[in-house]
């Protein structure tokens, strides 16, 4: 997670924020001028101040846990909406959406790698960094929760078409945007002072070395490597022009000035069109019954949780999805520490990144329309009787308790080792509450046995002595 001191300008006003604890001068800041805080913001510099190339590197961080906390938001949200009918299309926008999301933390990586800075595939847990743009919160389809995601992803408003008819204050209004704890704030303010700090890097030149280090290439996160996403901005860096036509890409894609670019329309303007139809149809945006913040962790002593899952078989499912999760993260980690021409791991990258595949395609996404579409209690409860509105579970995207790598190749082995050993466990609960088993996870027992066979024999490889 992200540490330090943030300040912001903002029309003219300078603010403070301090991350832990919040300092009292941000919350008199915030009640005075809340509107501060979803208008145009522009991020100081760090106090006290950092080097160019550390504050990057500091700021990449940041960017890329907020890529991470949006994409698992904006999945969350798109598996609580049924696939029929205009929430179908929804949905689809929401998959989309979280798919460029997730090119966008591999970008983010790329450019942390050429800059010789250490990798971050967190998210924003606990405590909230007054940087993202809201705290994180898994939470249904709603108009709420799509007026957030408008308010994040949009550009500074007065750049906006009148046109469009975006009326920021109504958006925030619907956000529920109106306490300092509610604050939303704008990505493309983070991205703007990327550019601005990354132009005063300095490029390698004869005999003098610079800020970036284009040996790394082959360690990059390549488009070419079989990723299908749509509109992917997914690119390989090294040098300073090149990460900054990446970082501009990332922003643009999100914020859409100079509607339409490359890459089709932008965030923004694909969540406010789904705000607009909200609007004109809000009983079509009624969305399946699943838990804010779905957990399964059991309940303590002093008091019950509404969120928890308790039904024995959806909480198998979840704690399922949860190992499946982690075994995703472990493997983006690790392909990155394998280059495309390693000898001594030879096929390694191609079959680490065809276990990512397979973990987004078949496993995760099968496992979070499986928790959308069961009962959260146990006996099922309703939440509209007459109806019978099932009050399912949800997919809690429980982050482990580190997501380090072991920093030698061995013991990165060993880690997916014990990880499938604990998908087996896992497996077996949720058979045992079936009754038997499906064809997800039975898909899963294929997949994982081959993972298994091939991570034993990268262990056997690199138990050798080095002579033999």
């Amino acid at each position: 997670m992200g540490r330090g001191v943030f300040r912001f300008r903002a029309r003219g006003a300078e603010r403070a924020a301090i991350l832990e604890p919040k300092a009292a001068l941000f919350d008199v800041a915030v009640a005075e001028q809340p509107e501060l805080f979803t208008a145009d913001m522009e991020l100081m510099r760090q106090t006290p101040p950092m080097s160019d190339r550390d504050e990057v590197i500091f700021l990449l961080h940041t960017a890329a846990e907020i890529e991470h906390s949006l994409l698992a938001q904006y999945l969350y949200a798109a598996y609580s909406l049924n696939n029929t009918g205009k929430q179908k299309a929804w949905r689809r926008t929401l998959l989309e959406i979280a798919r460029e999301e997730m090119a966008h933390l591999l970008s983010v990586q790329n450019v942390l790698r050429v800059l010789g800075g250490p990798l971050n595939f967190e998210r924003e847990d606990f405590p909230f960094n007054v940087l993202y743009p809201f705290p994180f919160r898994l939470e249904p389809f709603t108009l709420k929760s799509i007026a957030r995601y408008v308010l994040a992803e949009m550009p500074e408003p007065s750049t906006i078409p009148p046109e469009l008819g975006f009326d920021v204050e109504q958006v925030k209004r619907d956000a529920q945007v109106s306490e300092p704890s509610e604050m939303v704030n704008r990505v493309g303010a983070l991205f703007a002072k990327l550019l601005e700090l990354v132009d005063k890097l300095i490029d390698q030149a004869p005999n003098k070395p610079g800020d970036f280090r284009p040996e790394t290439r082959p360690l990059q996160a390549d488009s070419d490597e079989g990723w299908v996403i749509r509109n992917m901005i997914l690119e390989v860096v090294t040098n300073k022009v090149e990460a900054k036509a990446l970082i501009d890409r990332i922003g643009s894609q999100g914020e859409g000035p100079g509607e339409p670019g490359p890459e089709g329309p932008s965030h923004f303007r694909r969540f406010f069109r789904i705000y607009t139809e909200i609007k004109a149809s809000p009983e079509q945006a009624e969305s399946r019954v699943v838990p804010i913040n779905p957990t399964t962790q059991e309940p303590s002593e002093c008091g019950s949780n509404p969120n928890f899952i308790a039904a024995p078989l959806a909480r198998a499912w979840a704690d399922l999805f949860n190992n499946r999760y982690r075994i995703l993260l472990a493997d983006l980690a690790h392909v990155l520490t394998i280059a495309r021409d390693d000898k001594v791991q030879p096929e390694s990258r191609t079959t680490i990144l065809g276990w990512i595949f397979f973990e987004m395609q078949k496993s995760l996404a099968a496992i979070a329309e499986t928790l959308a579409t069961i009962p959260r209690h146990d006996p099922p409860q309703f939440g509209d009787a007459e109806q019978r509105v099932l009050i399912a579970a949800g997919a809690p995207f429980a982050l482990p308790y580190t997501l380090q790598l072991p920093d030698q190749p061995i013991d990165r082995w060993r880690q997916h080792e014990q990880l499938l050993a604990e998908a087996s466990l896992r497996i077996a609960a949720v058979q045992k509450e079936l009754g038997g088993s499906n064809e997800i996870l039975d898909r899963m027992i294929t997949a994982d046995q081959r993972s298994l066979d091939f991570a034993r024999e990268q262990i056997g490889n690199l138990s050798k002595p080095m002579d033999s």
